[in-house]
This record gives structure tokens, sequence and C-alpha cells, in this order.
């Protein structure tokens, strides 16, 4: 079913790659809530790229220079950028559902899915996907908030 760099070939290759896939962003989620940092090294590439500028619209003036530097480059960044988006120390729990793989080409793949987060945070992620010699990882996200509607007086 693979060969020596890992490929999958046919019906069941393409499956168990769009499985794969969807893993990663689940285990995104997981290393988010658990603030397992190190988890990283295998979900992003080195060089990838994270779109957080959504998160502008639900910013505590605390973290205006955290918003400011929404757009990340490179995984050692993203760490950096996520540990201080959860440096409150506020306990979150991500639901991530509706996985869609739109695109797989073999070494590259898009996905799609929703986020809701305990505290009431949602949207949907976008990731491009890659496959290495140690497996799919993520070479760029995308983080799509839905803002908060203002409360009716």
């Amino acid at each position: 079913m693979t060969d020596d760099q890992g490929s999958t070939d046919g019906a069941a290759g393409s499956l168990l790659d769009r499985v794969d896939v969807m893993q990663l962003i689940n285990r995104y989620g997981k290393a988010l809530d658990a603030r397992d940092w190190s988890a990283f090294e295998e979900i992003f590439t080195e060089d990838a790229e994270a779109d957080y500028s959504s998160v502008l619209a639900r910013t505590r003036p605390e973290q205006s220079t955290l918003a400011a530097n929404a757009l990340v480059h490179g995984r050692s960044a993203i760490v950096a950028w996520l540990q201080a988006a959860r440096s409150n120390g506020e306990v979150l729990v991500h639901f991530m559902t509706n996985h869609i793989v739109d695109e797989l080409d073999g070494d590259r793949a898009r996905a799609w899915n929703y986020v809701h987060e305990r505290q009431g945070a949602y949207g949907s992620y976008q990731l491009d996907a890659v496959r290495t010699a140690d497996g799919w990882r993520i070479a760029r996200l995308v983080l799509d908030l839905v803002p908060r509607p203002s409360k009716v007086r």
C-alpha cells in the first residue's frame, strides 16, 4: 500500500491520506488544549504559515500586540504566538467537525473544518498540507473566526 517514501496508491491509499490530513487538525486542537507545545513539531512544517488575523475582532486589550502580529511565519513563531495567546491560563476545549479534504493531489492536500471552542468561539480552519518524509504536516493554516454578535439591549 505504501512505497519507500510513504506515498500511498489507489483508492485505499487516497482514503488513508484523507484520514491522515483530517487528523492533523484534530491533533492541532488536542495539542493546543493540552498546551503540548512539542507536539507541534509533528503537526506543522518548519516553514509553515498561519493566519490568525480573524482573532482581531475577539482580542482583549491586553492582547493588542498579539493581534497585530497575527500573520505568523515559521513553526517556532507559530508555537510562540499560540503560547502567548494561551498565556491567560484559560481552559479551552476545541471541537473540530465537518472535515472536508476537498483537494488531494499526490503529496499536497487542502482541507477545511468547523471549529467550536467551549468558551463560545466558532468558525472554521482551512489548511494546506504536504506529505513529508515524516508524514503529513500543515504548511499553511487559516483560522476564520465568526465575530460574536453584540448583545441586544
